[in-house]
Formats: C-alpha cells, sequence, structure tokens
C-alpha cells in the first residue's frame, strides 16, 4: 500500500484536515498512519515541535513525503519526546474560524471549549 495514496486521500477529505495535523495533532497523524502501517516509527525534530513519520525508510506528515533537505532535520523519537508528543492536540489549542458576523463582518470561530466567539474577544 502506498503512504502517499491515504495521505493524499485524507488530505483532500477535507480544508481543515491539513490545518489540524499540522497544529497540534501530528502525533496523532503518526498513529492514524501506524494503524495502517504498523512499523512506522515517530520521528521528530530537534526542538520536538513537529512529528512525522518514518514508513520503509520515507518520512511522511499529513503534507507528503519529506523530502531533502528538510528529511535531515529529523531523528527517531525516544520515549520521553512519545510522553510529549501524546499531549499534543489541535482541539486543546486551537480555534477554527467558522463565519464571518452577518452585522460587523468580525471572523467568528469556535474555540475549544465549543464556544463561537468574534475572534477579536479574549
Amino acid at each position: 500500500m502506498d503512504p502517499i495514496k491515504i495521505i493524499d486521500a485524507l488530505r483532500e477529505s477535507d480544508d481543515y484536515i491539513e490545518t489540524i495535523y499540522l497544529n497540534g495533532g501530528c502525533y496523532q497523524f503518526h498513529l492514524f498512519l501506524k494503524t495502517i502501517f504498523p512499523d512506522a516509527k515517530p520521528m521528530t525534530n530537534r526542538s520536538v515541535t513537529h512529528c512525522v513519520s518514518e514508513i520503509n525508510g520515507k518520512l511522511y506528515d499529513i503534507s507528503g513525503e519529506i523530502e531533502k533537505p528538510l528529511i535531515d532535520l529529523y531523528f527517531p523519537a525516544d520515549e520521553r519526546m512519545i510522553d510529549e508528543m501524546s499531549d499534543w492536540s489541535f482541539h486543546e489549542n486551537n480555534v477554527l474560524r467558522i463565519t464571518d458576523c452577518d452585522f460587523c463582518g468580525e471572523p467568528m470561530v469556535i474555540t475549544p471549549d465549543g464556544d463561537i466567539r468574534s475572534i477579536y474577544v479574549e
């Protein structure tokens, strides 16, 4: 099975998919790929801010295959890093823009706790 076909199909399923898996959900994306490719290994960068999957000697994230020179930035994640990455969540740390206010035109977002509010309200 070709990882790129699966990644492309998932990425093309919704406009928010890439945003979710590049902003807090990258380790969850690795776990998704691991269900299809059991030998997938989590890899991370030096600052432990992004997780990619090594599958058959190639690296992947929701964007597709990681190419050189970026591929050289990643190394196998150890248990401490995996513990840290497993706490990452798009849902817990981000908001989604859902519409603009009909009256003033301000962007409206849905927050992680489910509230809908103006993007300018803290």
